[in-house]
């Protein structure tokens, strides 16, 4: 089972801060949450795997979606877990 999260940024998008311009390059971040010897982990489009805490393990179980709040969580705090090439 998978599920997955994705954002996208606006091509070329201008952001003017005190006067100066600053361009954002479109961005696709690509999130998938997998199950693996038993416990949920969130892969990255680059190979990277996010693995919870064990805190955050607990929660991720405890709700009534587990694999979408593994991306979620994943993706809104990424420290409460860690990141593995």
């Amino acid at each position: 089972m998978q599920i997955s999260l994705s954002k996208y940024a606006d091509d070329n998008v201008a952001l003017e801060d005190a006067g100066l311009v600053y361009l954002t390059r479109e961005r696709e971040d690509h999130l998938n949450a997998i199950l693996r010897h038993d416990a949920i982990l969130v892969e990255d489009t680059d190979g990277g795997v996010w693995c919870p805490d064990r805190e955050a393990a607990v929660e991720i179980a405890a709700s009534a979606d587990p694999m979408r709040a593994a991306v979620v969580m994943c993706d809104e705090d990424p420290m409460r877990g860690e990141w593995h090439q």
